[in-house]
């Protein structure tokens, strides 16, 4: 699976890249969430995780014109600052889960691995023999 990563915790952004890439996913991390607008918009992968709160932008700030478009990966929300989001906010931004900090590391791969891929937007690709 296709993953990208976007947190101010460099640490954390370690650790996920080590543990996922150790699964077999393809991981982009990303530190910076100003730097992060234009690849967020731009993944055509399989599961998006992404912190809530970092300085200069917001993790609904960065997601919230994924629901409209066509094949958008699943988008796990992560924050230490539960009180600030509420299911309104996440269902109004297409978001599959929230995750609350320090993760549960068992509980964030659950999530990853059980999201189908998102489906290619090239030229389908032809199953079994014509007769």
């Amino acid at each position: 699976m296709k993953i990208l990563v976007v947190d101010d915790d460099r640490a954390l952004l370690r650790s996920l890249e080590v543990l996922l890439t150790q699964r077999g996913h393809e991981v982009e991390c990303i530190d910076d969430p100003l730097r992060a607008g234009g690849r967020v918009k731009a993944f055509r992968g399989d599961v998006l995780v992404v912190d809530l709160t970092m300085p200069g932008a917001s993790g609904l700030d960065l997601v919230k014109d994924l629901p409209q478009q066509p094949s958008h990966p699943k988008v796990l929300l992560v924050s230490g600052h539960t009180d600030q989001v509420s299911e309104l906010d996440l269902a109004a931004h297409g978001i599959a889960a929230f995750l609350p900090k320090p993760l549960d590391l068992e509980h964030l791969i659950e999530h990853v691995e059980s999201t189908p891929p998102v489906p290619s937007t090239g030229e389908p690709k032809i199953v079994g023999e014509s007769k």
